[in-house]
């Protein structure tokens, strides 16, 4: 076990689902490898709450809203909660607090009751907000995580030019390989077209690209690619895509995480065809799946994939340009073995959650030396 000079942090997350929870014990089991001290903050009704529970004896559970009433009706408990947890950090001299991802009740209490001597760092997934994610709340949840902190971790280049542009104090790193694992053998060549599984997963949202998927798939029909494009996930989208036709394999519901590493595993190559993106989980898990990506070339998706190596970027963000881009990878044994093994070995360097983790240390120390981040 590594050993860090860093002081006592309270990490914390109070999200229930997705890539939130998960992101959470990714980085907090990082930061126990890594000797750090930390407490960790959760939510009690996250669906990986009991692989949260064993990762540290020092926790702090909450709970927060299970409806759209919720929301409002919860939001003084949680406040309460925040408060319970800036007495904590009082009473424990904890002087760093880690915010993982952007949470509604999390984001609008802890950045306000935090005490001024702490230092909060805000992890942000998302330069901007999405096509249908830039209500008032939203803006409110980013407004106040941004005036608190005093480190921005952004995980991709477009991400930290488009939060320094709002003056926040940019650290840039890199989002790390969901699941990595050091045995991940990686593919030695893509099956005959025939059999060949091509794959969607994701949210089922508006900036995914998802009306692109039907036109892809009978593109790559026609090449020889008879399965089509199996979709997976839940989402706003979930009825557009189960009336679409029956190139397009529809599982839409919500995939919890241990079947969606299996899911993604038993794919050949994943295609995402998204009209916007700071980066994307997707590819991080992927990439430690050994499974090659085709991403159109929109924001971060661009730098995800080139600098890991874990697949291809298509010409242009069209049906046209990411068919090619698959049949070009899928026809390559050599290239596509390759984007395999690349993604890989990133998943244990440049996308790895030590160097996040070390880049976090890293911007806290100087902040605790200097008063400045960078």
């Amino acid at each position: 076990m590594e050993h860090s000079d860093n002081p006592e942090s309270l990490i914390l997350h109070w999200g229930q689902t997705g890539a939130g929870p998960r992101f959470l014990a990714d980085i907090a089991r990082e930061y126990a490898r890594s000797g750090n001290v930390f407490t960790l903050s959760y939510n009690a009704r996250a669906d990986i709450g009991d692989e949260l529970s064993k990762i540290s004896t020092d926790r702090v559970t909450v709970r927060t809203y299970r409806s759209k009433a919720g929301v409002l009706l919860n939001y003084p408990r949680s406040l309460c909660q925040a408060v319970r947890i800036r007495r904590m950090l009082t009473r424990r001299n904890t002087r760093v607090v880690i915010s993982t991802m952007e949470s509604i009740h999390q984001s609008l209490t802890v950045p306000l009751v935090l005490p001024k001597n702490v230092v909060y760092v805000t992890i942000v997934h998302d330069g901007t907000h999405h096509a249908g994610e830039n209500g008032a709340i939203y803006r409110m949840m980013r407004r106040a995580e941004l005036r608190r902190a005093d480190v921005v971790v952004a995980l991709s280049s477009p991400s930290a030019e488009a939060l320094s542009a709002n003056g926040a104090n940019v650290v840039e790193s890199r989002h790390p390989a969901f699941e990595h694992r050091t045995e991940t053998a990686p593919r030695k060549s893509p099956p005959p077209p025939a059999t060949c599984r091509i794959g969607f997963v994701g949210r089922l949202t508006e900036y995914k690209g998802i009306d692109l998927l039907p036109e892809i798939a009978r593109i790559l029909i026609s090449q020889g690619f008879t399965r089509g494009i199996e979709v997976y996930g839940d989402g706003p989208l979930k009825p557009d895509v189960d009336r679409m036709g029956q190139e397009i394999l529809a599982d839409t519901r919500w995939i919890p995480d241990d079947e969606l590493n299996t899911i993604m595993s038993e794919l050949d190559l994943i295609i995402l065809p998204y009209t916007e993106a700071s980066q994307s989980g997707v590819v991080a898990l992927a990439m430690a799946l050994g499974v090659p990506c085709i991403v159109a070339p929109v924001g971060g998706l661009v730098e995800q994939v080139n600098e890991s190596g874990c697949g291809l970027v298509a010409e242009a963000a069209t049906s046209l340009a990411i068919a090619d881009a698959a049949q070009r990878l899928l026809s390559d044994p050599a290239r596509y073995a390759d984007c395999s093994t690349a993604g890989i070995v990133a998943a244990s360097g440049a996308f790895s959650w030590s160097r996040l983790r070390t880049d976090i240390d890293n911007a806290v120390s100087r902040i605790c030396r200097t008063g400045v981040a960078e």
